[in-house]
């Protein structure tokens, strides 16, 4: 299956990474052998290919599997072409085993279409034929090819000197007078000018070639970087490259925030609450993370610390410390729209997004917990609504 896996992965792979709940780790070799394998008898029996996208929990696996039909086609029609090529493989030779229609008709079509492209190809340099070897005859003497060069030349430099001449008549041109015995020689130092342009145009051109910093072209398809001035300067944008992946920095932010409460307190804007929140999303790393350790099987000590980092990072999700003052949240936070609020018994509650939960002002680290009760989510919405 080393020809077809490939295949299908090109087909399947980029629809299922549209979903938003599509986790590649989840498509291991071993997966992509048994959806292959499973793909190929798909006239036979559907269910087997439905069990694999079910297994990937996706928030919407009815849309892959509505689309199952298209990608067979598109899967069959790859094989046939690889196997019209003279590439065979296991997959093509089950699907001729197995008399798959689909293949056999898609095969028998690209066959004919070969021939046909033969014949008319053939037609084609019979025609050119008589033509071709009339170019490759015809021949130039040296004689007509010297007098042709010349010719050409004299013709050129002539338009040169009427262009020289009309440009020195314009311009009022200071001479230097050399006495020969009875003759004199007249030098225009326009000439000079035009002498010395061409030398400084032409020492700069070499100089241009043999300096100037250009670009190599490895000949492996290679990464090549450079190293950018601007990102020591900007530390915390840095991010680390591995085997080819880019691993995500922790998002650090920290902002003072005004605390919402209800406006029957009569607390004046100078007089609110305010409290310092910082936030740590290592989202992005979590994910740069996950991408990493499912693309490298080969066990290292990267690998192995990566491993550990991520377990650490996922047991912090949506984790916060708060002491009244200070609020430490390990999850995304919206400054514009999210917010902290206060009741009038001065219990205080955290709103992301639609949800409210639970702040205890405790030293430790706990986990977010939502809001159930009714009548204090009625309070809390009337504090959010009176404060928008």
């Amino acid at each position: 299956m080393k020809t077809a896996i490939p295949i299908l992965q090109n087909i399947i792979l980029s629809e299922l990474e549209k979903d938003s709940k599509f986790e590649i780790q989840k498509t291991n070799a071993i997966f992509w052998t048994n959806i292959t394998v499973d793909l190929l008898r798909f006239e036979q029996d559907a269910k087997p290919v439905y069990a694999l996208i079910y297994s990937l929990e996706l928030d919407n696996p009815e849309k892959i599997i509505s689309k199952l039909t298209t990608f067979f086609e598109t899967f069959i029609k790859a094989l046939a072409e690889n196997y019209v090529l003279g590439e065979t493989s296991e997959a093509t030779d089950y699907l001729l085993q197995s008399n798959n229609e689909t293949f056999g008709k898609e095969v028998a079509f690209l066959k004919t279409l070969q021939q046909a492209v033969k014949s008319v190809e053939r037609k084609r340099i019979k025609s050119y034929l008589p033509k071709s070897y009339e170019r490759l005859t015809f021949e130039i003497s040296d004689t007509d090819f010297e007098n042709a060069t010349i010719k050409k030349g004299r013709e050129d430099l002539r338009e040169k000197f009427k262009q020289w001449n009309s440009e020195l008549v314009e311009e009022s041109t200071p001479v230097i007078s050399i006495a020969n015995g009875q003759k004199n020689k007249i030098i225009s130092l326009s000439w000079l000018k035009y002498a010395v342009a061409a030398c400084v145009v032409l020492a700069t051109g070499l100089f241009f070639f043999k300096y100037t910093n250009q670009a190599i072209v490895p000949n492996e398809n290679t990464i090549v970087k450079t190293d950018n001035k601007n990102d020591t300067l900007n530390p915390e944008k840095n991010i680390t490259i591995e085997n080819g992946i880019s691993i995500a920095a922790i998002t650090i932010v920290s902002e003072n925030t005004i605390v919402q409460q209800s406006e029957a307190m009569g607390f004046s804007s100078e007089k609110k609450l305010k409290i310092t929140i910082t936030v740590k999303d290592a989202t992005s790393r979590i994910k740069s993370l996950e991408k990493y350790i499912a693309a490298n099987t080969k066990e290292t000590t990267t690998l192995n610390n990566y491993k550990k980092e991520l377990i650490d990072l996922e047991k912090t999700i949506d984790n916060y410390e708060f002491d009244g003052k200070l609020l430490k949240l390990f999850s995304k936070f919206n400054f514009k729209q999210d917010a902290v609020l206060v009741t009038d018994d001065q219990n205080y509650y955290l709103k992301k997004e639609n949800f409210y939960y639970v702040l205890k002002s405790e030293n430790k680290t706990m986990q977010l917990t939502k809001v159930s009760d009714n009548k204090i989510l009625e309070v809390l919405k009337k504090i959010s609504f009176e404060n928008e």
